[in-house]
């Protein structure tokens, strides 16, 4: 849930206050006391701690229930979570955008820009324009037209109409945003209320916009009026998560997603020992191998056997697990190397377990992400996938101990949490 909800729920829960005052930080929260948290102080808490530094606890987390120091630290577990043998597969993570239509594009940096620009109205700043409003109602008539031209037949010339006048709304738009921002910045003090904080927050916003404005009517101009294709690489998908790519799968509940590219190596146990949240293009399945193996090794001294599909095959990756003395059970993608690896009864059931792998993916993304990533920007996204994969490995331990017959107690009121 957003912040908003959560503070409300916090501010009634006794359980959810109880939580927080137990596993306060020294300096950041103290005693609720009844009063509750605020969604903006819940929102700086949530990013206190690193994305790097929460994988590292991760790690640490999966390095000391595999030590044989674990052996007996609960009563019925009798040995060590094994981490030896690891299932590897990587997914993307569609991030919180529309489906990337060019002219939406336009009508976005519009609704960005007026929006701006009535905030200032409110704070004080006034100049000479229409009601903002109705920039708003004008574009979003001309792409319910847009939208109803592109249904009929012949429509590359009314199309190309419509986005001409789409086009000189959003400069004449991008004029009166410009006159606005230098306004701000002249007369902050003496006509608004805004404090330096708040206005730097506003010039931000239409700073964004009208930085990626040219390219995207360039955008739209090339594909709609020219017909031109656009690289993927280049393609403005969104004005507001920049790093987000197209990412070709040809899974079957979509050919095509918009996000970025998640990699995860888990145990026989389904604890995720590994991952790795890219913010540029992924590389080759086959490199996101041998980056996990440096890090498993870094972290764990090492591991038995690593398992994925044909996608982490190489040559490359077939030398160096032989070099680190670790069991290749990666789907060849040689139809005779496949065949003769199905010979051995460990790679097949290697490979049977790997459809485990689909669904600690399917329960990662849609039960503890809920389908696409809540946070704006790659790094609290990334912070946001940390902490998923931290709550997660928790949750399989609490239900590995549940298994084994475990009642957990509440410590009492005067001891600390560690």
């Amino acid at each position: 849930m957003d912040y908003r909800a959560f503070s409300v729920l916090a501010s009634d829960s006794q359980a959810i206050q109880w939580f927080i005052n137990r596993g306060q930080i020294e300096g950041f929260i103290g005693e609720l006391n009844g009063k509750g948290l605020s969604k903006s102080s819940l929102a700086r808490y949530d990013k206190l701690i690193s994305a790097e530094d929460i994988g590292t606890v991760v790690r640490e987390v999966c390095a000391m229930v595999s030590s044989q120091g674990w052996k007996g630290k609960m009563p019925g577990w009798d040995e060590p979570v094994s981490i030896r043998d690891i299932w590897v597969d990587c997914t993307c993570l569609e991030t919180n955008i529309h489906f990337p239509v060019d002219w939406v594009l336009l009508r976005d940096a519009v609704k960005t820009m007026v929006l701006a620009i009535e905030c200032m109205r409110r704070h004080g700043l006034r100049y000479r324009i229409k009601d903002p409003t109705l920039f708003l109602r004008e574009v979003n008539q001309l792409c319910m037209e847009m939208a109803a031209v592109a249904r009929k037949k012949d429509s590359k010339k009314p199309r190309k109409r419509v986005l001409r006048r789409m086009k000189r709304l959003v400069e004449c738009v991008e004029k009166h945003a410009v006159r606005y921002r230098d306004l701000l910045m002249e007369t902050r003090e003496t006509r608004t209320d805004f404090s330096k904080a708040e206005a730097a927050q506003v010039l931000a916003r239409i700073a964004n916009v009208l930085d990626q404005l040219p390219d995207a009517i360039k955008q739209a101009e090339d594909r709609i009026i020219r017909g031109l294709k656009i690289e993927d690489s280049k393609k403005i998908l969104s004005l507001y998560e920049r790093t987000s790519h197209v990412i070709v799968r040809g899974k079957a509940g979509g050919d095509v997603e918009f996000g970025n590219t998640l990699y995860i190596a888990e145990s026989i146990d389904g604890l995720i020992v590994d991952f790795k949240y890219y913010r540029d293009r992924a590389p080759a399945d086959c490199d996101m191998v041998k980056e996990s193996l440096e890090r498993c090794t870094k972290a764990y001294g090492g591991i038995g056997s690593m398992t994925g599909d044909r996608g982490f095959d190489s040559p490359d990756v077939t030398t160096l697990l032989s070099e680190k003395k670790v069991t290749n059970h990666i789907l060849k993608r040689s139809p005779r190397l496949m065949a003769d690896a199905f010979e051995d009864p460990a790679f097949r059931a290697a490979q049977r377990r790997r459809a485990q792998t689909e669904g600690r993916i399917g329960i990662l993304k849609n039960v503890f992400i809920g389908g696409c990533l809540s946070g704006k920007g790659f790094d609290n996204q990334e912070i946001e996938v940390a902490w998923t994969i931290l709550v997660h490995n928790f949750w399989v331990l609490g239900r590995m101990a549940q298994s084994m017959g475990q009642d957990f107690e509440l410590p009492d009121k005067g001891k600390k949490i560690a």
